[in-house]
């Protein structure tokens, strides 16, 4: 019915998580994370007029690699990818933020952001010089 009126819509489940993962992703690697944390019985991590709780996160092996491939498979090589995991660990990939406000996960990690970018065009600029 809503495909033969021309109504626009959206399936959507709810995954149970504690909050967003922010996997900042410079070429192919990660950088640093950071999470916000879900509101006390509310699913989002950033409610309208109210903070977000934020805190450094160490992600595993497979969220990373995740986050690097979601960067490859957009072709961005500067992105801010937004993850959740379920109770059993699986993780799903919420957003791709590009551009993105790195600003935020560095002063939470103390991981000089800029300087891995610059880094990276440097050694990406030499390589295409040779």
């Amino acid at each position: 019915m809503l495909f033969a009126k021309n109504i626009h819509f959206q399936l959507k489940e709810y995954i149970p998580n504690i909050g967003t993962v922010r996997i900042i992703v410079v070429g192919e690697n990660e950088v640093c994370s950071i999470i916000r944390m879900n509101k006390e019985n509310d699913f989002r991590c950033s409610a309208p007029n109210s903070k977000s709780t934020i805190n450094s996160y160490s992600c595993n092996e497979s969220i990373i690699e995740l986050a690097v491939k979601t960067a490859k498979a957009v072709n961005f090589e500067f992105v801010g990818i937004d993850v959740i995991e379920d109770k059993e660990g699986n993780p799903y990939v919420l957003e791709v933020n590009y551009p993105n406000d790195f600003t935020i996960p560095a002063n939470f990690t103390k991981v000089n952001v800029a300087e891995s970018i610059v880094t990276f065009l440097y050694e990406k600029s030499n390589k295409q010089k040779i």
